[in-house]
């Protein structure tokens, strides 16, 4: 098949055939969202899928999602509580760097438990985490040392290093509304999980260091 047809079958072509050049940039660009559109969708099902298999394989695990506003509690495959959520105040992305406002997104564990937090109780999360580490490394966010320590300590499940570029102390606490921001909350924080202070209380009493959390963009089994 030549040029012409595959875009008159496309419904691009036109009467010169230097036009179509912006139709197949338009094309190409579309192509890339989709395949880019439909990995995220297969990395989140694969995501969502671990940790039901991490709830069977430690008891227990957390699965948050962000379009949602959701945080499950995983019990052996099952949910046995459900939450809303507030976050950041650019919800949306994936956290990058020390300041950007967003929640990170990927596999990660409760490092620290705290509960004289500013915001009632607070679970600590393992963020960075070994693949935030190696884009750190490759952006030159933190130094090879920096990297060898906060790897040391995610395989020892220990609070990794949160003063560096990529930004830390990133938490689910409490002191939120209770609401979702699609239901009257707000997306307030610097990046952490923000939780009613009873919803808290509840997360924090059955959670333990160690305890993995899963955190993605979207949950495709919530509707």
């Amino acid at each position: 098949m030549d040029r012409r047809t595959f875009l008159k079958n496309l419904g691009l072509a036109t009467a010169s055939l230097t036009m179509p050049k912006t139709a197949l940039a338009s094309l190409e660009d579309t192509i890339k969202y989709l395949d880019g559109t439909r990995e995220r969708k297969i990395g989140n099902t694969l995501k969502v899928q671990k940790a039901y298999e991490l709830s069977n394989e430690k008891g227990l695990s957390l699965l948050v999602d962000k379009t949602n506003y959701s945080l499950q509690v995983l019990s052996k495959g099952k949910v046995i509580h459900e939450y809303p959520i507030e976050l950041g105040f650019d919800p949306k992305n994936d956290k990058e760097v020390e300041g950007d406002g967003r929640t990170p997104e990927g596999h990660f564990f409760i490092c620290k438990k705290n509960p004289y937090s500013n915001f009632h109780k607070s679970l600590g999360i393992s963020y960075p985490n070994l693949e935030d580490v190696e884009r750190g490394l490759h952006e030159g966010l933190i130094t090879q040392k920096e990297a060898d320590s906060i790897e040391y300590q995610i395989k020892n499940e220990m609070q990794p290093l949160w003063k560096t570029a990529l930004g830390g102390e990133v938490m689910i606490h409490g002191s939120g509304s209770g609401k979702t921001p699609n239901q009257g909350g707000r997306n307030w924080t610097w990046g952490c999980i923000s939780l009613a202070d009873n919803h808290i209380d509840e997360v924090y009493d059955i959670s333990k260091v160690g305890t993995p959390l899963i955190i993605v963009k979207n949950n495709p089994y919530l509707r």
